[in-house]
């Protein structure tokens, strides 16, 4: 069992801050250990399949892996690669939106109307790649240290 006052902060300089993911594995060292097993297995997986989506522009796989992205990097406290992750998630969304809308409702498939219902809220969008690529950067920098600190508090706990 982790005390949950235990040296799972965050500390100056570093990415990480597990104290929500302690807290919410009520201190649980096993379930820990897995959920940091599972973050990493997928970390670097994500971060190929967003640099694959924006090479073809598919807005669409884009915004859907920077949403679970997200959802992974928050449970690590990782806030500075949440943030980028959520910009990035609607930013890919209204770049959907703006080719579904270019494209014209009667010529939409099925992919395009399910796309439809994900993106037809988003207001944002960066078809000009000024904000998406130093956005996902940002994650890219990030995940090796992220790594490194999370490998560290394993051999820790």
């Amino acid at each position: 069992m982790i005390n949950k006052n235990s040296n799972c902060k965050k500390k100056i300089n570093q990415i990480t801050d597990l104290s929500y993911l302690v807290e919410m594995a009520d201190g649980d060292k096993s379930l820990i250990k897995t959920m940091i097993d599972v973050f990493l297995s997928q970390v670097f997986d994500f971060d190929d399949c967003m640099h694959q989506s924006l090479s073809v522009k598919d807005w669409a796989q884009l915004g859907a892996t920077a949403h679970k992205a997200k959802s992974s990097t928050r449970t690590m406290g990782m806030q500075t690669a949440s943030t980028s992750l959520e910009n990035l998630e609607h930013l890919a969304k209204g770049n959907r939106k703006l080719q579904l809308i270019e494209k014209k409702e009667e010529n939409w498939n099925e992919k395009d109307r399910k796309d439809w219902q994900i993106v037809k809220f988003e207001d944002n969008n960066d078809m000009e790649l000024e904000h998406i690529p130093s956005l996902l950067e940002q994650y890219s920098e990030d995940m090796p240290i992220a790594k490194s600190e999370l490998l560290n508090f394993l051999n820790e706990i």
